[in-house]
């Protein structure tokens, strides 16, 4: 469980500050949770699900800086851990809550986003572990084309998570590959984009939530 894991670029040695720019980086997960939390706050929206989804992303904040810095095996399960319930809490919230689908059909939609996350991180090793978030990206393209479609508050929101989310799995992909040329990697500039992408979605979901009946 404490087994020493050398995943990235930037880490060159075994220590706690051993990669700077990918511990320091984290503080954006922060950021885009005050951010939320503001958004939530001016439009009336501090509900249980707001909550909930502000807590998991300020634990993605907590878990990636602990394996940044702890870099072993239980570290690495609390980093991956929230992003998994990120996932899956948001996915739900959605559902319920702006596209107002009743319980059995959110569940359906989150357990299969679950199962198929639960199925890629089986090939952990893919593309330098990023194949472990391309459920990630096609359940959210799913929700942009749906968000834009329905034409909801901030349309373009969700859209614009893809892209940013698109462009920051692509950093971490080649985070490995760059090393010779660029000795920071480019992992660090994953944290930042995942970052503006949860605050992005965070900020469709709030501008279309709907208080009263739900079936």
């Amino acid at each position: 469980m404490f087994e020493f894991l050398d995943l990235y670029c930037e880490r060159t040695a075994y220590g706690w500050l051993a990669e700077p720019f990918n511990l320091a980086t984290n503080l954006a997960y922060f950021v885009a949770a005050w951010f939320a939390l503001a958004d939530a706050h001016r439009r009336g929206a501090v509900t249980v699900s707001t909550r909930l989804l502000l807590i998991l992303l300020c634990a993605v904040g907590f878990g990636s800086a602990a394996f940044h810095a702890a870099a072993n095996r239980l570290a690495q399960f609390l980093d991956e851990l929230p992003i998994v319930l990120f996932q899956v809490a948001f996915l739900w919230a959605y559902c319920r809550d702006v596209a107002r689908w009743p319980v059995s059909r959110a569940t359906l939609v989150s357990a299969s986003l679950l199962a198929a996350v639960l199925l890629s991180s089986r090939f952990a090793g893919a593309y330098n572990g990023s194949l472990a978030y391309v459920p990630a990206l096609v359940f959210l393209s799913g929700i942009a084309v749906y968000h834009s479609m329905t034409d909801r508050a901030r349309r373009h929101a969700m859209m614009m998570a893809v892209v940013v989310f698109t462009t920051s799995l692509a950093f971490r992909t080649v985070d490995i590959a760059v090393c010779e040329r660029f000795s920071r990697g480019t992992h660090f500039l994953w944290h930042i984009g995942t970052a503006l992408t949860l605050y992005l979605v965070m900020a469709g979901y709030l501008a279309n939530l709907r208080f009263g009946h739900r079936p």
